[in-house]
């Protein structure tokens, strides 16, 4: 009888601890919903993190390149080590097929082509230093725009989510990730991300290994409209690990209806107040609602109330005091 209470209790830990078992040296969970970690494990240890560097070296080039522009690849960009899209010297690429050839291939000659591109590779790893601080990342240094091992280049399971949040707010960086082939001009790509594959609910990554950094892998997966952030630094099983994490931190996410309402004085009005409101859904989490607050935006007073169904001014939502999403504040239809 001890036997089998025990074995159930062992299950149920199993099921509902979120990875206490993983394999990776270092993960991290980030709900960018509501800006908060829901899972870390080593997540400020500072670790190489491979390809996973691709994320910043995009939004760099998305950010100060047009995606029309026009790059002759140079003969240096043919020679770097590592994966490739297989660029030739003298070949003329568009910025967005060299981005394409960066996130799926995980193309190194494709990232020199766009470091190079955007001013010099110095230049450009000064820009992702930066902007790395600018993202609030603690403990992450970049050498170069390939994510090839260097002597001080890393980041954290906790940095790289946040980079990875902005790099996938950029809308071109984020399309192109969730592609899951490509072929323009002689190159043909398949996207190295197997989760693209093996769930619906993964829409975006980036994959990265060097035999020193193992396994690196962030991922973007979505339910209800809500994104989930994972990143997993040296893991030999990453894919499964990301399936499970995403199910562990998720599974209590649900569409929830959620009422606004506020009173505005009138002047001139049949009424002395008018009611302004609106209804929404989002996707939260058990017991969230009681994190949520809302900022009317509106006059001060109207001189004579606001027509039914038009809109008189506009909520914003936060939940732990991020703003995550504003609607339109009309008069109830009982005014």
């Amino acid at each position: 009888m001890f036997r089998r209470y025990f074995s159930v209790i062992l299950l149920l830990f199993l099921l509902l601890a979120p990875r206490a078992w993983a394999e990776g040296k270092a993960e991290a969970v980030y709900d960018t919903w509501s800006g908060e970690f829901c899972y870390e494990k080593n997540a400020d240890a500072p670790i190489k993190i491979a390809s996973t560097t691709k994320l910043m070296t995009a939004l760099g080039a998305s950010e100060r390149l047009d995606m029309e522009m026009v790059v002759e690849i140079g003969a240096e960009c043919t020679r770097v080590e590592g994966s490739r899209m297989y660029l030739r010297a003298g070949e003329k690429r568009t910025v967005r097929e060299l981005l394409t050839g960066l996130l799926l291939a995980s193309g190194n000659d494709a990232a020199l082509a766009l470091a190079e591109a955007a001013g010099g590779e110095e230049i450009f790893v000064g820009w992702m230093n930066e902007k790395a601080e600018e993202l609030g990342c603690r403990d992450t240094l970049f050498e170069n725009p390939a994510g090839l091992d260097g002597e001080n280049h890393h980041s954290t399971a906790r940095d790289l989510a946040l980079i990875a949040e902005a790099a996938f707010e950029n809308e071109t960086v984020a399309a192109i990730s969730a592609m899951r082939h490509a072929v323009f001009d002689g190159h043909e790509m398949r996207n190295h991300n197997k989760l693209l594959w093996k769930s619906e609910a993964c829409v975006g990554g980036k994959t990265g290994y060097t035999a020193s950094a193992g396994r690196c892998l962030v991922s973007l997966f979505e339910k209800e409209g809500r994104r989930l952030i994972i990143v997993t630094l040296d893991d030999p099983d990453d894919w499964n690990d990301h399936l499970s994490l995403f199910e562990a931190c998720s599974r209590d996410i649900r569409t929830t209806g959620v009422r606004l309402s506020s009173d505005i004085p009138v002047v001139n009005g049949e009424k002395e107040t008018v009611t302004l409101g609106a209804s929404v859904m989002l996707p939260l989490r058990d017991g969230e609602k009681r994190a949520l607050s809302a900022l009317l935006y509106a006059p001060h007073f109207f001189y004579e109330c606001p027509k039914e169904g038009e809109k008189a001014g506009e909520f914003e939502i936060s939940i732990h005091n991020k703003a995550v999403l504003r609607v339109d504040a009309v008069p109830l239809e009982d005014q």
